[in-house]
């Protein structure tokens, strides 16, 4: 059956989008840097995102965060995608909140019947803040896996005093999780190709069941097959890296200079005015205002248009 937006579509988008390893090879001057000065500045921007409340500098986070993506010359569109695709879900966590968070109604929303919505601004400004926050969050760990080898990061964990068993265990999870990929994807297209005709729903979900097992399977025998290789050529708990990690002038003069735009922040975030408390930002209400004012129109539409079908 040939399905282009089902499984196979997923695999396919996972394993040539997801896969950063294509853009660890270029040139660039956040590429050049030591893996342990990228690994904490961007541990620091992790930390700034989730520490802001004001959305004004999760803005500046984000326009920093931007600025090194195209200092590092990844492609922006590449880059969106891959940092996106998490906080999608974040999205769906997140969308009740403007209609369950009490605070100053911006709106009322009518619906089918005699309920309504209130949308409230102290619960839209939340949903905000906390989709900008998990989307900071990610865009600093892809732009890491983009900009360094999966293996770099694992040693310089290790250098770092991260347990041996851990970045083992990461590093063997990485590297093979994309083989896997490529599996699945193969006993799916074969599938396809058996089959014509649509299928019940049921027993399309069986025969994603019984593909699942198999490929566990077929995982537990490809990790004893490869540990028993390692064995032979002489592993003996310990992943050797012939890369050698060096901290430079210009890797300190980096993550000070980041060091000091995150402190920054973080000070003038504590020494601003909160928007949920005090007094709101004329030109955010006007902005909120009219966004509001169009899900309005779209909405009141819709219920005229569905009313005049009833009819």
């Amino acid at each position: 059956m040939k399905n282009p937006i089902g499984m196979a579509g997923l695999l396919t988008f996972f394993r040539d989008t997801l896969l950063t390893e294509r853009t660890t090879n270029m040139v660039s001057a956040v590429h050049r840097r030591d893996t342990r000065i990228k690994l904490v500045s961007l541990l620091l921007i992790i930390i700034c995102a989730v520490i802001l409340e004001n959305i004004i500098f999760l803005g500046v986070l984000f326009i920093i965060l931007i600025s090194l993506v195209l200092l590092s010359r990844i492609p922006l569109k590449l880059y969106i995608v891959r940092a996106s695709f998490i906080p999608l879900f974040t999205v769906l966590i997140a969308l009740p909140l403007p209609f369950i968070v009490p605070g100053n109604i911006l709106t009322i929303i009518p619906t089918f019947g005699f309920n309504y919505l209130t949308v409230s601004f102290e619960g839209l400004y939340r949903t905000i803040v906390f989709v900008s926050r998990v989307w900071i969050s990610v865009g600093a760990a892809v732009l890491l896996v983009s900009t360094s080898k999966f293996s770099d990061i694992a040693m310089a964990l290790r250098k770092m005093g991260a347990p041996e068993i851990l970045t083992t265990l990461l590093l063997i999870t990485y590297r093979y999780i994309f083989l896997f990929a490529d599996e699945a994807l193969s006993m799916v297209q074969a599938r396809n190709m058996r089959n014509f005709g649509k299928e019940v729903f049921i027993k399309r979900i069986k025969v994603v069941g019984q593909m699942i097992g198999t490929l566990f399977l077929r995982a537990f025998e490809r990790g004893e097959q490869v540990y028993y290789a390692m064995l032979s050529r002489g592993y003996v708990g310990k992943l050797e890296s012939h890369t050698k990690l060096k901290i430079g002038k210009t890797d300190v003069v980096f993550l000070c200079l980041i060091f000091t735009i995150i402190l920054s922040l973080i000070l003038m975030d504590l020494m601003a005015f909160n928007f949920t408390t005090l007094n709101h930002s004329y030109l955010t209400y006007i902005i909120i205002d009219l966004v509001v004012e169009k899900v309005y129109i779209f909405t009141d539409f819709t219920r005229t248009f569905w009313g005049l079908l009833v009819v």
